[in-house]
């Protein structure tokens, strides 16, 4: 068996889109943020280039990509 370390590097594909989601989910329930919120709202500099009207609904449903 190889020792696990700080080092050690690992293949989690896709495993952190639950954990992103559920982040995401309890902000929310918190009322931290809204799914109906615009991204600009929280990080300015992501409203270049025709992306001023993306929500977080739309980046949780990957209505859009980057």
């Amino acid at each position: 068996m190889i020792p696990w370390t700080p080092e050690t590097r690992t293949v989690i594909f896709s495993a952190t889109k639950a954990v992103g989601a559920l982040i995401i989910a309890m902000c929310v329930d918190r009322g931290y943020v809204k799914y109906e919120d615009l991204i600009i709202s929280f990080w300015p500099e992501f409203g270049q280039n025709g992306k001023e009207n993306i929500t977080v609904d739309w980046i949780m449903t990957h209505k859009v990509c980057f």
